[in-house]
């Protein structure tokens, strides 16, 4: 994720956070406000429908007190004057004050004009017993509290609820005694309320079913004796309840008022815009942000990191980053340029320190290469001459010489070889030269080759193969070769008695892969534990005494150690002092694939082409070297002439027919590389398509490469042995014509 997108990605995280503490803040805050202000307006409506009810009521009294300080009236309660009921008392004040019922008592109780008016049709007729015994107890209430006293409130009669409002009939100068009394009913029917409605401005639906159809969160209210009371809002609304009690208190109709939650719904709106507003701002601010964090953050880390990736494509430490301004990006530059600064001086210094290595490593490359060379050049001489002397007639004694000398100069040879090695795998310059061998085969031989040496010494040599180890594979036999060398020979070498035991089995396999241990082990003189960590490292040996007794460089189990993990292995040793030792040496090989195999030279009718005598130039500058390799071809029934360096042997090569050319590498005037490429060529009338076998002092692989690149068709290092060189020209003259 870039740094824009996280950036903004906080930015929307903290303005989300900004807005959920908002609407918490507003939920319980702000909106707990205006839910009690909705209250406190609800509550104030309520009250505004008592104080309506309780004005209609005052209404009705005023309206009473006015008849009943009448003196007519006092005179018609006491003289029952008809002619009053006409001219007075008819359907006129039921219609001009809304009455549904309009009684005069006299101060004995007595009814002295009683009726109600029906609706349809309107008329007036005496009300049902119900009424006339409520109106006759408010009249004898009053009689008995005297003339200061007036009752008004509901009554339930037959046709419902009754407002009513009665005094007493009193003369003008309102003095006593009381005469009788005025009551003036209006029935709380739909219209009344409706009525009520418009005067309060407010929508009024009236109960009549007592406490029926009132929550529980009213009815606390109410019954503690509160006349008005708010329930719980149900969606939009909010209900409220004004109870209208009787003379007794009991629950005579209840008006239920809805009022629409403007204030909440206002507050709601308002906090919902600020949310709005809130965001709008966050939006503009996110936007803002972006746009100074795009012009002075990441333009520039933009450019810078422009910069460091054209550094990094173009591997040049010498170039720098642009610094803009002075703040923190402009020191994270300057400190970019700083590790620049020290990179390039660091890898100045390891270029010169390279360069050092390298001037190094060729000179040592150069000078194993001509100590090579200058210590096989006399080792050919002496192991070629003295194998020539032993394939003649000698004496017991002189025999036994040079079979001593040949043996010596054989394993100064292997110690030449050691050095060599390890100086590849040291310098990591050995390749494995991975190939189809017999493995059951490659182990028996070396077991074999031991064998002699183990009968003299009165030893058992042991093998054992295991079955599941496979026959062929895929590796460097040679390289498995020189690792059992080194162990069986050392096992034979560090053991007087007993018996030398090698056994090959399969560890594991995987992938194509099979890991083959092979254990040697001896009862020789074993190895101390302090010494067991010494024996892998290169010119080491167990003890200094046993390098006096047994001799030896001290290389072999180093070459073999490193080897093994070269071949995804290891070589271990597990011995205890004077006991013995037991080494085990892991390697990795692939599973043999089917593929054509060159048949090896003794297959090819070597022992009748041996019969042929061929006509063969030797070329080379050392005059033993010429020497011995003459003598080796004459043995062999060869004609053979020589030469000293390349542009003599070219002349040769043009006047003189050859079948081979035996051409050393290392010549002055003109060198065996440069001589095979002029024969290639065809130069001056020389047969382009002879055989050449290319010889040389030098062991590298790069050797063998180079002169099979220039044209030879054969390779050996010398110091040439008579075998390897028969049989290298066995191999020629199977595709040589009769």
């Amino acid at each position: 994720m870039t740094l824009r997108r996280r950036t903004l990605l906080l930015l929307t995280v903290v303005l989300a956070a900004l807005l959920g503490v908002l609407q918490l803040a507003s939920s319980s805050v702000l909106l707990g406000g205006f839910r009690r202000v909705e209250r406190d307006l609800c509550l104030q409506n309520l009250h505004r429908v008592w104080k309506g009810y309780l004005g209609i009521l005052a209404t009705l009294q005023e309206k009473a007190s006015d008849w009943s300080y009448w003196d007519e009236m006092a005179r018609f309660v006491q003289g029952r004057n008809e002619t009053f009921v006409v001219s007075t008392l008819g359907m006129t004040p039921f219609e001009t004050m809304r009455l549904s019922i309009l009684a005069i008592h006299d101060a004995s109780g007595n009814p002295v004009y009683v009726k109600e008016r029906t609706a349809e049709p309107p008329e007036l007729r005496t009300p049902g017993p119900r009424t006339l015994a409520a109106v006759s107890e408010v009249n004898q209430r009053i009689v008995r509290e005297g003339p200061a006293h007036a009752i008004r409130g509901v009554l339930e009669t037959e046709l419902g609820t009754l407002l009513f409002a009665s005094t007493p009939i009193l003369r003008t100068d309102r003095s006593g005694p009381v005469l009788g009394t005025v009551t003036f009913g209006r029935l709380l029917d739909r219209a009344e309320v409706d009525r009520l409605a418009e005067l309060t401005e407010l929508p009024i639906e009236l109960l009549r079913t007592g406490n029926a159809g009132i929550p529980n969160s009213a009815l606390s209210t109410l019954s503690s004796g509160e006349p008005v009371a708010l329930s719980e809002p149900e969606g939009d609304v909010v209900p409220g309840f004004v109870v209208i009690r009787d003379q007794v208190g009991r629950v005579s109709c209840v008006l239920r008022v809805v009022q629409p939650r403007s204030v909440y719904a206002a507050g709601l709106r308002s906090i919902v815009g600020s949310i709005a507003m809130a965001l709008v701002l966050g939006a503009v601010l996110v936007a803002v942000v972006s746009g100074l964090l795009e012009g002075l953050v990441l333009r520039r880390l933009h450019r810078m990191g422009a910069d460091v990736l054209a550094i990094g494509n173009q591997r040049d430490s010498g170039l720098r980053v642009r610094v803009e301004g002075d703040d923190e990006l402009a020191l994270l530059g300057r400190t970019i340029n700083d590790a620049l600064q020290a990179l390039e001086s660091a890898n100045a210094d390891l270029r010169v320190a390279k360069e050092s290595a390298d001037a190094s490593s060729r000179a040592k490359a150069e000078f194993l290469a001509r100590m090579s060379h200058e210590i096989r050049t006399p080792l050919n001489g002496v192991l070629g001459m003295t194998e020539l002397a032993l394939q003649g007639h000698l004496g017991a004694e002189q025999r036994g010489l040079l079979e001593t000398v040949h043996s010596s100069a054989n394993l100064l040879l292997d110690i030449v070889n050691d050095i060599l090695d390890f100086s590849k795998i040291e310098g990591r310059k050995l390749q494995l030269d991975i190939r189809q061998i017999d493995l059951h085969g490659l182990v028996s031989e070396v077991v074999q080759l031991f064998r002699s040496r183990a009968e003299r010494k009165g030893l058992t040599l042991n093998l054992a193969i295991s079955d599941e180890v496979p026959v062929t594979v895929l590796g460097d036999g040679l390289r498995i070769r020189q690792i059992l060398v080194n162990l069986i020979g050392n096992a034979v070498k560090f053991t007087e008695r007993g018996a030398v035991s090698v056994q090959v089995g399969k560890i594991r396999e995987h992938a194509g892969l099979i890991w083959i241990e092979f254990e040697v082990s001896d009862t020789g003189i074993g190895i101390s534990k302090e010494q067991q960590t010494q024996i892998f490292e290169a010119f080491s040996q167990g003890e200094t005494s046993f390098s006096r007794s047994y001799g030896g460089t001290g290389l072999g189990l180093a070459i073999s150690a490193r080897l093994a993990e070269i071949m995804g292995g290891e070589l271990t040793v597990q011995s205890d002092l004077g006991v013995g030792a037991t080494f085990r040496c892991t390697v990795s090989v692939s599973t043999a694939r089917m593929i054509d195999v060159e048949e090896p030279a003794a297959a090819l009718p070597g022992a009748q082409e041996t019969q042929r005598s061929l006509r063969v130039l030797v070329v080379d500058d050392n005059a033993v070297n010429r020497i011995v390799a003459s003598k080796i071809l004459e043995r062999a029934g060869h004609c053979v002439e020589a030469a000293d360096n390349g542009k003599a042997a070219l002349e040769v090569l043009r006047s003189v027919h050859f079948d081979l050319v035996l051409m050393d590498l290392q010549m002055p005037v003109m060198d065996g590389i440069e001589t095979i490429r002029r024969i290639r060529a065809g130069e001056e009338g020389v047969n382009p398509k002879i055989r050449v076998i290319a010889i040389t002092a030098q062991a590298e692989e790069s050797d063998r490469t180079a002169c099979l690149s220039a044209g030879a068709d054969g390779f050996l290092t010398k110091p040439l042995r008579m075998g390897e060189l028969l049989a290298e020209m066995n191999r020629m003259l199977a595709h040589l014509p009769s």
